[in-house]
């Protein structure tokens, strides 16, 4: 089984933010929608949008599929009810398909009547759902805490080097190949994440919760509170 990712109407409203790109790969807490479903589940995850970013990421193959809205926020329980699903099955909300299982060809699902790939429907209320861009800011903080306890549970974090001062270590990974060197890093308030060669310069201070994402600068003196997410391979100064 794989999963698809789909762009719901959701896309719309998160504009500009998906002009470019599909909802799956709008990064809040430390993982993108992607990365984090890859990481919950372990399965392949493919995305599915509209055409003229469909050259951006890899064909669909034939497969049984777990269809879920990208959109949807990442909650416990539905999250449980998403991954039970049996095949021919599907959940549904007053604002259309949540997440459905079949091994149907879904090449026309995007202009089709997806009701008709799913023999059984479960309706539920209200499903939460990132609909505009200022809830992404406004989950982050939730968000970064949730993803560090994924990573937590499977990451081995470097040793801190002596050079940095550090309050609540156990709530700090540090992953490989990051040069983190001469630096305040305050945990106590949320979880630090520092990404796989990602780099904090000298004099730079963190206050939890904060994710320094893959191959991400943080120059000399910069100052950043949380909630904050630097994407992978971004570069930020602070204040």
């Amino acid at each position: 089984m794989v999963i698809i990712l789909f762009d719901s109407h959701a896309k719309q409203n998160l504009y500009p933010l998906t002009q470019t790109r599909a909802i799956a790969d709008l990064r809040f807490g430390i993982f993108s929608v992607k990365e984090r479903w890859e990481a919950i589940t372990g399965l392949p995850v493919y995305v599915q949008t509209e055409n003229y970013l469909s050259c951006l990421y890899e064909s669909i193959p034939e497969d049984e599929y777990l269809l879920i809205d990208a959109a949807i926020k990442d909650e416990d329980d539905l999250r449980v009810q998403i991954l039970s699903l049996q095949t021919g099955e599907a959940i549904y909300d007053e604002y259309g398909l949540v997440a459905g299982r079949t091994t149907a060809d879904i090449t026309a699902f995007k202009t089709g009547k997806p009701r008709n790939y799913f023999e059984k429907i479960i309706n539920i209320n209200n499903a939460p759902r990132i609909l505009f861009p200022w809830e992404i800011f406004l989950w982050n903080d939730e968000q970064l805490r949730k993803d560090f306890l994924l990573l937590f549970a499977r990451s081995i974090t470097q040793t801190i080097a002596e050079t940095i001062k550090i309050i609540q270590p156990d709530n700090i990974i540090i992953e490989e190949g990051a040069v983190v060197e001469h630096c305040i890093i305050n945990a106590s308030t949320g979880p630090v994440y520092i990404g796989k060669n990602a780099t904090v310069m000298e004099g730079a201070m963190l206050r939890g919760p904060v994710a320094i994402c893959e191959g991400a600068t943080v120059k000399m003196g910069a100052k950043i509170y949380g909630a904050t997410t630097v994407g992978a391979y971004c570069t930020v100064g602070g204040e």
